[in-house]
């Protein structure tokens, strides 16, 4: 790829890396800063309550999985703490444009289980299924193309010519 098609591709891959990353992000700062009682088992905003609405629209193992964490809550509760690490983790990757390509395939994992887990809820929809669906096609894009040239991957593979 030549240098001014790698600045055409990291021009675009920016934003991209910036929307995912104000996603992830600000779904942590909302948990822990502005409600932290998405995070506390005893409260009413706790997302286990959210998940809950999940099961009966989740397709096949991820209704198994689900199910079982609705039954034993601390599992669930874990889940929702490793969930939002998670999304702090890739939030941060993205922002730095760093492990770009390894970032956004699981991006692409963690948004497909979340269609599979939310699906389509019609007109009851929380907008976790079209959030997903943006999410698939950043990460898609991202796995593809990589972070382009306004990123950390970019810096340190023309710093240290052997990481290419």
């Amino acid at each position: 790829m030549n240098k001014q098609t790698q600045d055409y591709l990291g021009a675009l891959m920016l934003p991209v890396r910036l929307v995912a990353s104000w996603l992830f992000l600000s779904a942590v700062w909302r948990r822990f800063v502005l409600a932290p009682g998405k995070h506390d088992f005893q409260s009413e905003a706790w997302l286990g309550h959210k998940i809950n609405d999940f099961l009966p629209h989740a397709n096949a193992g991820f209704y198994q999985a689900l199910e079982y964490m609705m039954r034993n809550p601390e599992w669930l509760n874990a889940f929702t703490y490793l969930f939002t690490f998670t999304e702090l983790v890739l939030g941060i990757l993205f922002l730095l444009g760093r492990f770009s390509r390894a970032t956004g395939l699981l991006l692409v994992s963690l948004s497909i289980g979340l269609m599979h887990t939310a699906c389509w809820l019609g007109p009851t929809c929380l907008d976790e299924w079209q959030i997903a669906s943006l999410l698939v096609t950043f990460g898609a894009v991202m796995t593809l193309y990589g972070s382009g040239s306004f990123s950390a991957d970019n810096w340190l593979m023309k710093q240290y010519s052997s990481l290419r």
